[in-house]
């Protein structure tokens, strides 16, 4: 889990720095209890 953390800081903090307007998720099943990335402890990682 401490990995998938560490990548999905690195994710946010690469989009972060381009200018992106939309983001879009294309995983299969993202609304899945493991899709990981849509927990509230995560949310801190998302750009505003």
């Amino acid at each position: 889990m401490a990995l998938l953390k560490k990548l999905l800081k690195k994710f946010f903090t690469l989009i972060k720095s381009q200018p992106i307007k939309t983001l879009v998720d294309v995983r299969l099943n993202n609304v899945s209890q493991l899709a990981g990335f849509a927990k509230k402890k995560d949310l801190e990682f998302f750009p505003s």
